[in-house]
């Protein structure tokens, strides 16, 4: 009886100490109970499991502060404030796919496609692979309903060369408009250029 119970404690305490290195704490249960002390000097040596969720270079704790604040301010409505806490934790660490996808949720939820598009196009290349989330995620939805949105899914979440066609005509509206204040275009020049251009 007294030698049940040791082989089964071997199994408790090999369990827990390969479970602690991220292993399977019921199959290194059985290991223990039917190896022993060896099972137990087994889960003593083996290595840790890297999850391939955990980052490579740990956070730092600037950057695991930034992204507690922003999540507080986000869930407070406190949507800019959520963005300049992400924004100065990419800027410490630009590899965060969590932080690109709560920015593209923050310029969803202020109605800027482009900026929603490029972040959770880096959000998914680095690695965010929750694409339920971004099809149900309330945040996303001013974005899902967007034109190009199924294009942008479809193509392996790539911002859509429409919304950067979009910023390549706000940028010329702007040129013609200099033009037109510094009177090198007329009046209706600019407007037969800006019609050109939006058509």
């Amino acid at each position: 009886m007294a030698i049940l119970i040791t082989w089964i404690l071997f199994g408790v305490v090999t369990a827990v100490v390969a479970s602690n290195k991220g292993r399977d704490g019921c199959g290194w249960f059985l290991l223990g109970v039917l190896l022993g002390p060896f099972g137990f000097i087994l889960s003593l040596v083996v290595s840790d499991v890297v999850s391939e969720n955990k980052p490579a270079v740990p956070f730092s704790p600037d950057v695991l502060k930034l992204l507690k604040t922003g999540d507080a301010k986000f869930n407070s409505y406190d949507y800019d404030g959520a963005l300049a806490d992400y924004g100065k934790a990419l800027a410490l660490h630009q590899k965060m796919p969590k932080a690109h996808f709560n920015i593209a949720c923050l310029y969803s939820i202020k109605r800027m496609p482009q900026e929603s598009f490029a972040h959770l196009s880096m959000a998914v290349k680095n690695g965010f692979d929750d694409f339920k989330q971004i099809m149900s995620y309330e945040g996303l939805a001013f974005l899902r309903a967007h034109p190009d949105f199924q294009k942008f899914a479809q193509e392996g979440y790539m911002p859509p060369d429409r919304i950067n066609s979009k910023v390549d005509t706000i940028s010329q509206l702007e040129r013609l408009a200099q033009l037109r204040e510094k009177g090198i275009l007329t009046d209706k020049e600019f407007e037969e250029q800006k019609r050109k251009l939006l058509a």
